[in-house]
């Protein structure tokens, strides 16, 4: 096992204390603050290296919105 100032590695014996944490260790902290996350931030880890997880679905959605009128163009010298 190589130990770190920090970190250790699991082994076997730590089994029961990793289930016992299941949820903890496999929820991700969000990576900012956001308003109705509070307890996202509490029971979860931070970790801002990793990847999302496959099931995690995140969107990003952008909106524009434009006025238009009703107008007749001459197609006559279209193509």
């Amino acid at each position: 096992m190589q130990v770190t100032s920090k970190s250790r590695d699991c082994d076997m014996k730590d089994i029961p204390c990793l289930a016992r944490y299941k949820e903890k260790w496999s929820t991700l902290r969000p990576t900012s603050k956001i308003d109705g996350l509070e307890m996202e931030m509490e029971v979860s880890i931070s970790c801002e290296e990793c990847l999302p997880a496959c099931s995690d679905t995140t969107y990003h959605v952008q909106t524009t919105s434009a006025a238009m009128t009703k107008h007749r163009y001459d197609m006559s010298d279209f193509l």
